[in-house]
């Protein structure tokens, strides 16, 4: 998948996702664009909160609402591929990805 901004650079994006355990809900979907990345999550837990690996070091928190949808951003500080995993909090289960992110005119 390649995600394209008409004034910036695309980047491709690996849609394939690993689940690692039986107690992951929902659909996981991450796009980037230049240093930032966004994962959205639509179908999961209800009201729940979901811990991040952006994969450069930096954790966040996904928290869905009463539908069991969310999302979280993060901004790298580097040009990279990153593993991005999206874990439940209890250590039940998790979905990963790699994300490509660029710099402007990299």
């Amino acid at each position: 998948m390649t995600f394209e901004d008409p004034n910036r650079q695309a980047v491709g994006l690996d849609p394939i996702w690993e689940n690692t355990g039986d107690n992951v809900a929902g659909t996981i979907a991450v796009t980037a664009t230049l240093l930032h990345a966004t994962v959205t999550l639509t179908g999961g837990l209800s009201d729940y909160g979901y811990d991040v690996d952006w994969g450069d070091t930096s954790t966040g928190t996904l928290t869905t609402d009463t539908a069991g949808d969310g999302s979280a951003d993060h901004d790298y500080a580097a040009a990279d591929t990153y593993t991005v995993t999206v874990s439940r909090s209890d250590g039940s289960g998790s979905l990963s990805d790699d994300v490509t992110v660029t710099e402007a005119g990299g």
